[in-house]
C-alpha cells in the first residue's frame, strides 16, 4: 500500500474532529444554547452526548454535535420550529457527508508549485489516459486535462 503524503497525515492529525470534545457548559457558551435546552434536545434524540463510563461525569459532546447544535440554532433564529430546524440541519449534514466522501475519494495528490497549487482529481476518461487537474492560482480555480 502506498504511504499517505505528509500533508494528509498532518491535516488528519491537526483537524481531527474526534479530538475536539466539549463539556455541556462549553458547548452552551460556544453556541448560545442553554444547558437546559441541550439536555432537552438530547432527550429528544436531536443531539447525542458521548458515552460516559461514570454517571457523575459531565456531559461531553464531539465536534459533530457542536455543528449540529449551531445548525439547529441557526434555523431556529431564522424562524423555523425546533423539529423543522432539526430536519433542515439533517439535510445539510447529509449533503456535507456526501461532499466529504466525494472530495476524499476525488483528491489524489496536492502539489504546491509556489505560485499555484495543483490538485489531481483522478482519471478523466474510462481508458485511464487523461487526468483531471484543478489549478488554484491568484484566488481562481481552473481545470486542465493532462495525458498520462
Amino acid at each position: 500500500m502506498e504511504k499517505e503524503p505528509v500533508q494528509y497525515q498532518l491535516f488528519r492529525k491537526i483537524f481531527s474532529a474526534e479530538r475536539m470534545v466539549f463539556r455541556i457548559g462549553e458547548l452552551s457558551a460556544m453556541t448560545g444554547v442553554s444547558s437546559r435546552q441541550l439536555r432537552y434536545w438530547e432527550q429528544k434524540n436531536y443531539i447525542q452526548a458521548m458515552e460516559r463510563g461514570d454517571e457523575q461525569a459531565a456531559r461531553s459532546y464531539r465536534f459533530r454535535e457542536y455543528a449540529r447544535v449551531m445548525g439547529i440554532k441557526y434555523f431556529q433564529d431564522q424562524g423555523y420550529t425546533l423539529s423543522a430546524s432539526v430536519k433542515k440541519i439533517n439535510e445539510y449534514i447529509d449533503m456535507a457527508n456526501f461532499v466529504h466522501v466525494f472530495v476524499k475519494e476525488a483528491i489524489q495528490t496536492i502539489e504546491d508549485y509556489g505560485d499555484h497549487i495543483e490538485i489531481d482529481l483522478g482519471w478523466f476518461d474510462e481508458a485511464t489516459q487523461q487526468r483531471l487537474i484543478a489549478v488554484q492560482k491568484d484566488g481562481k480555480v481552473t481545470y486542465k486535462i493532462i495525458e498520462r
